[in-house]
């Protein structure tokens, strides 16, 4: 295999995860037909240098993580996972997500981020009509250039898109998202090689480029600036409401 770098990082090692972990995603997912639509809506896998981070997006517990899981425990693990979506309420789901080794939730400050964040990927999964077809691809995808995480990353006619979930609505929301893009055009050919091969979407190899998407709170009062803002850099502004309804107003 050809090596592949993005910022001078060997990537070769997380690739060689992600397609062995596909692999054992796929076949489980084709054995367990039944359970696959609410395995997919609950959980992602996401594979990262050394081992695999399991994401949770159910409604009580969104973005729990279980990390450091090797691929030889990942067979194991996945009846384990299946097992939660039959829990009868949420004190079992998180009984079960603890006993697993999930971690806690700790920044109170990213809490309504993150529920706003699993709901976007599950109704991603769901509804890709309300998304005129955009695909979830992974979370949290590691830019090691300048060692930041882009929040969601979806796929739709040969681009990728860069969505980054704010808390509040300033225009550092638009800034960062433009930096984000930018850092994953300038390494295009290194990011495709890298994503084709994770467990949630099956990508194309040759990739058009990636766009960016603000989602941020909703509000009566529209701000003329972050609006101009998000035109002038061609960045799609969408909203959430308290309620984690997505509305979309596309500028590219």
């Amino acid at each position: 295999m050809n090596k592949t770098y993005i910022g001078g990082i060997n990537m070769n090692q997380e690739i060689n995860i992600a397609q062995k972990c596909t692999e054992i995603w796929d076949k489980f997912l084709e054995e367990e037909k039944k359970a696959e639509e609410a395995v997919r809506l609950s959980f992602h896998l996401r594979p990262v240098t050394k081992d695999i981070t399991v994401v949770s997006t159910l409604p009580c517990a969104p973005m729990r993580g279980l990390n450091g899981v090797k691929l030889e425990e990942l067979d194991e693990l996945l009846p384990k996972l299946k097992s939660v979506i039959y829990c009868k309420n949420d004190d079992e789901i998180l009984e079960k997500l603890d006993s697993l080794g999930f971690r806690e939730r700790t920044n109170v400050d990213s809490v309504r981020e993150e529920d706003a964040q699993a709901f976007l990927i599950r109704d991603m999964i769901k509804n890709t009509d309300k998304y005129d077809g955009m695909q979830f691809v992974t979370s949290e995808l590691n830019l090691p250039k300048i060692n930041k995480r882009a929040d969601v990353i979806g796929y739709k006619d040969g681009f990728l898109y860069d969505i980054e979930l704010k808390n509040k609505r300033d225009t550092y929301t638009i800034t960062q998202t433009k930096c984000y893009i930018e850092h994953i055009n300038n390494n295009l050919n290194e990011f495709t090689k890298l994503l084709r091969d994770f467990p949630n979407c099956k990508l194309p190899s040759n990739i058009k480029g990636i766009k960016g998407i603000a989602l941020v709170p909703y509000s009566d009062n529209t701000s003329g600036k972050l609006e101009s803002m998000a035109v002038e850099n061609n960045i799609a502004l969408w909203f959430f409401s308290n309620g984690f309804t997505v509305h979309r107003k596309d500028f590219n």
